[in-house]
């Protein structure tokens, strides 16, 4: 069960990435200015890959 509206999913899936990270709760613009958030990492392909297993039906 999801506490939030579906058109709020790729935000909470964005800001539980940055949560995980070394210094948690960088700002988006940040954490975009300091390159942690880097697509076509094996890391970022992992945490998708989860999140798509987490929030499937």
């Amino acid at each position: 069960m999801n506490d939030f509206k579906e058109v709020h999913l790729s935000k909470a899936e964005i800001y539980t990435y940055l949560a995980w990270q070394d210094e948690p709760g960088k700002p988006f613009g940040i954490a975009i200015t300091a390159h942690t958030l880097q697509p076509n990492t094996e890391i970022a392909h992992l945490f998708t890959n989860w999140l798509n297993r987490l929030f499937s039906e």
